[in-house]
């Protein structure tokens, strides 16, 4: 079964449960599964561990999983509960907040490009850089949402990258930058910029005073562009 059929039984699984389940049943019924779902053995210490030491300072810290090869951490897991409701958006969006910089501290202080921020039901992919002093530091904003209760097939392909026979550790800055730049291009085309109405027109040949007359026709033309296959058409030759 491959990796895209696994997560998509563990959405499945992600929307029998109540979306207000305490951390630690978060972790067994949907973290766990997922760690699985990607190929690891979460029983083999080896490839994933509990509880993982991370020294920040002169103290000891535990991010709640990492996963292994050859011994080293090369993804950072960090768990919350997703118990508070709608009306504690607030809350939600501070805790949410509180756990990405718990998560940029542990991935600061450790050999991983990747970290994973998760409530079992969403599960957001970090990746990061290092600063002008060489400081490695981890991004913001994530480069990466998989949402189990709004499967999307895309985003699970992408996600596969991460599996334990796919996932190289070398390239994650890469394929984050990769991601961020498929969809930055794909938010033009469903709703096109007036940067990308200019960049349109510039590059057939119009002059800007025609803008108000380009600009629904970029508008109307660039979704449908998002629907068209990347394959290149193939020479004809006459009968």
């Amino acid at each position: 079964m491959s990796v895209i059929d696994n997560l998509r039984r563990l959405a499945e699984r992600a929307r029998e449960h109540p979306t207000n389940l305490a951390e630690r049943l978060v972790e067994t019924y949907l973290v766990q599964p997922f760690i699985e779902a990607l190929g690891y053995d979460r029983l083999n210490p080896d490839q994933v561990q509990m509880q993982h030491p991370i020294q920040i300072g002169s103290r000891d810290v535990y991010c709640d999983y990492a996963i292994k090869r050859d011994g080293e951490p090369i993804i950072l897991v960090e768990c919350k509960d997703a118990s508070l409701s709608e009306n504690n958006r607030s809350r939600r969006t501070q805790r949410s907040d509180r756990a990405r910089q718990q998560l940029g501290s542990y991935f600061q202080s450790s050999p991983v490009w990747l970290g994973i921020y998760t409530t079992g039901f969403e599960y957001r992919f970090y990746s990061g850089a290092l600063s002008a002093q060489g400081i490695k530091q981890m991004d913001a904003e994530p480069f990466l949402l998989l949402d189990l209760l709004n499967f999307d097939d895309r985003v699970a392909e992408q996600v596969s990258a991460f599996a334990k026979d796919r996932f190289d550790p070398s390239t994650v800055r890469e394929l984050a930058r990769s991601i961020r730049v498929e969809e930055a291009l794909r938010g033009e085309l469903r709703s096109p910029s007036d940067g990308l109405v200019r960049l349109v027109m510039n590059r057939v040949g119009v002059e800007g005073d025609e803008f108000d007359r380009y600009k629904p026709i970029v508008q109307e033309v660039a979704p449908q562009l998002l629907g068209v296959s990347n394959a290149q058409p193939q020479p004809t030759t006459a009968p």
